[in-house]
């Protein structure tokens, strides 16, 4: 991984950067897709511009029409994302370390706390921002993840494998509910870390400390029946691509 240049001045704040890049494998143009009377990506930028988590919001895109977007919500959109950087394979790690070094070497802005908003989970309210930040905070936590506790049924170690056509537990036998432990999966909403994380000898979103926020709902739009799922839910207008 290419080294970040970072300052070296105290940390503070909390940073929310928002990442949108203008392509999409599952749903074109998903970000600015109009669903309810407004953009998809319009959701959780309302949700994080009124939490009192952030003292500043940014926009990661590497497209001109998405950051002009950003900007006529509040958001600032400092940098257009390279082109490397808004590949299908990228994962959010190298794009957080981006913007996050571009913030701290040209605004002169080094935040403690970074959040990743992720457009395509438009169902996070302004209060989760703010609680996950507090349990953040309280506990001393590397990060802190919004999550939803898995149904026993699809719990990982009640999973079948397959080996040789045959299938066999995950863990060699059976399993009680009683004897397993929780499990949970992401909600792809919720993302806060200490901003040092990004810049360390093994750079990480997590750390070694990472604790959970439970949310009440979720939902990861990956395609066009996710969509409808939302639109149901928000009782919307027909959803269409936003032509810019």
């Amino acid at each position: 991984m290419k080294r970040a240049v970072v300052s070296t001045r105290k940390r503070s704040g909390t940073l929310g950067v928002i990442t949108a890049r203008g392509g999409s494998k599952g749903i074109f143009g998903k970000n600015m897709y109009v669903v309810g009377g407004k953009p998809l990506i319009a959701y959780c930028m309302e949700a994080a511009s009124a939490s009192h988590a952030f003292d500043r919001l940014i926009i990661s895109t590497d497209d001109p029409a998405i950051a002009a977007f950003a900007q006529s919500k509040g958001i600032e959109a400092p940098f257009l994302r390279p082109s490397e950087l808004a590949a299908d394979n990228v994962g959010h790690l190298p794009v957080m370390r981006h913007a996050t070094a571009w913030m701290e070497r040209h605004a002169r802005y080094s935040p403690e706390i970074v959040a990743i908003i992720v457009p395509t989970a438009p169902l996070v309210r302004p209060s989760d921002f703010e609680r996950a930040k507090k349990i953040l905070m309280k506990n001393g936590a590397d990060s802190v993840v919004g999550v939803r506790e898995m149904p026993f049924k699809y719990h990982p170690l009640k999973a079948f494998l397959e080996r040789n056509g045959r299938l066999t537990y995950s863990t060699g036998r059976a399993m009680r509910r009683q004897d397993l432990p929780r499990a949970y999966y992401s909600t792809a909403a919720i993302y806060l870390f200490r901003a040092a994380l990004l810049f360390g000898k093994t750079p990480s979103l997590y750390g070694a400390r990472v604790l959970p926020y439970i949310m009440k709902e979720d939902l990861d739009i990956n395609t066009m029946e996710d969509m409808r799922e939302f639109e149901k839910r928000i009782g919307g207008a027909h959803g269409r691509p936003r032509r810019s």
